[in-house]
């Protein structure tokens, strides 16, 4: 270099210029708003609606069972809250709800779902009460409260696995896996989900991990088959076994008007205790066993143009 190269002048503006890169580049990269800080704004969002909402629409029975009403009319208010941070949110990407996972046509997955859920709730408790950990006796309901609940319990469960999926399984999991890789972004958004039931009353340390499983089978379900339907069936037909037809604690949370009355006995990390099936050793089996029965779909090969 000479010393005419030295003593060149710099042009204006270049020596500011690398300190702002260094600043902007924690929250800006090719793609605008890095993944991370996205999801931060959506989940920010979504807590300060849901305190509005737990403020205005208290559901709660304290430590006794909840009802499917109010229940219902609380969970829907959050579906619509989610949904509409995710609209937002999603018009800033030029994203539709279909883009996150949820298109608006259902198809035969939502009913595999509903089959493979019931099925594999029932089967764990069948396994219980082989072993002498689990009792089952009638509830003694008329056949039109067993209906009447059946059918309100059924939208409930639909409208709590809607909000939950589409939560956490939705734009946070499509925006992070952009970011951070699809499975990094799924193990951070079940150890969430998990946390977000530490809160139920009867849950247990088992039970929690349980849920963060069950994070993960569901993120397992929308690689496999590309949407959200097919866990958005299982989540609801899962609850509603447990919480309505079994009558057992599901994430620590009892539900009333249920068809079959249930006791647990004997030790707490096989039948569940307090939180319910989903507190079980034998959970982590179920789970695996469900993985099987889900046939992911089937990838076109590519073609050279």
């Amino acid at each position: 270099m000479s010393d005419a190269d030295q003593l060149a002048p710099v042009p204006a503006g270049t020596l500011s210029v690398r300190p702002f890169r260094i600043l902007r580049w924690p929250f800006v990269g090719e793609r605008g708003l890095r993944g991370g800080w996205r999801v931060l704004i959506f989940i920010a969002f979504f807590i300060a609606g849901s305190e509005l909402i737990e403020a205005w629409w208290p559901h709660a029975a304290g430590t006794g069972e909840l009802q499917a009403l109010p229940l219902l009319g609380h969970e829907s208010l959050l579906l619509l809250l989610v949904v509409a941070a995710t609209l937002l949110l999603g018009r800033f990407e030029r994203r539709s709800l279909g883009d996150y996972g949820l298109p608006m046509v259902l198809d035969r997955r939502t009913a595999r779902g509903l089959g493979l859920g019931f099925v594999a709730a029932s089967a764990l408790l069948l396994v219980l009460a082989s072993l002498g950990v689990m009792q089952v006796s009638a509830a003694g309901l008329s056949t039109a409260a067993i209906v009447s609940n059946a059918v309100q319990w059924a939208l409930v469960f639909l409208v709590v696995a809607l909000f939950e999926e589409l939560l956490l399984r939705g734009y946070a999991q499509a925006t992070l896996s952009r970011s951070i890789g699809f499975w990094p972004a799924a193990i951070l958004l079940s150890i969430l989900f998990a946390l977000m039931h530490a809160r139920n009353p009867g849950e247990t340390p088992l039970g929690l991990i349980a849920v963060g499983c069950f994070g993960l089978f569901f993120c397992y379900t929308l690689r496999a088959t590309g949407n959200l339907w097919l866990a958005v069936g299982f989540h609801a037909a899962w609850d509603w076994a447990e919480s309505f037809f079994y009558g057992v604690p599901d994430s620590g949370t009892r539900m009333a008007g249920h068809l079959l009355d249930t006791a647990f006995s004997g030790p707490t990390w096989l039948s569940g205790g307090s939180a319910g099936p989903e507190g079980s050793v034998l959970i982590l089996a179920t789970l695996a066993a469900a993985s099987l029965l889900v046939t992911p779909r089937r990838r076109r090969p590519a073609t050279n143009t």
